[in-house]
């Protein structure tokens, strides 16, 4: 019962926190505009505001996991450059050590496939900086 009370309590405060920003507004702002005919059909959109880099992509993706089941469920995102980490993309979780205590993030497989699809596409990458972070 404990491991339920402490589920919800921090979910909790991550809901408060996230109230707590413009963070919810800003996503489903640049969510609206993707979706619109002023995107001129791009599949996606980004903005930086502040340290902080938003993605939307359009409602028009389907995620279709075909013969693969596990696209449909979550993987942890660290140690290979199949999941981005290995690319630099994700400073955060590179540096954890091995030997962290921490449990791995982990992310929807099918979005993380999407989005590193989208990152290695030339027009993106001209689109869009991520400056280094130090760890």
């Amino acid at each position: 019962m404990d491991s339920e009370g402490s589920l919800f309590e921090t979910t909790e405060m991550a809901a408060n926190f996230l109230a707590s920003t413009t963070l919810l507004l800003d996503s489903w702002r640049l969510c609206s505009f993707v979706n619109s005919p002023a995107s001129g059909g791009s599949p996606t959109a980004v903005d930086q505001i502040g340290s902080v880099g938003l993605m939307a992509f359009s409602g028009l993706h389907e995620l279709d996991p075909g013969p693969d089941p596990w696209l449909n469920g979550l993987v942890p995102l660290q140690g290979t450059a199949e999941n981005g980490v290995g690319l630099g993309l994700f400073p955060d979780v590179d540096c954890h050590g091995e030997d962290d205590a921490q449990e791995p993030v982990m992310v929807h497989a099918g979005l993380l496939q999407l989005f590193l699809g989208l990152y290695g596409n030339p027009t993106f990458q001209s689109q869009v900086r991520f400056p280094p972070l130090p760890c």
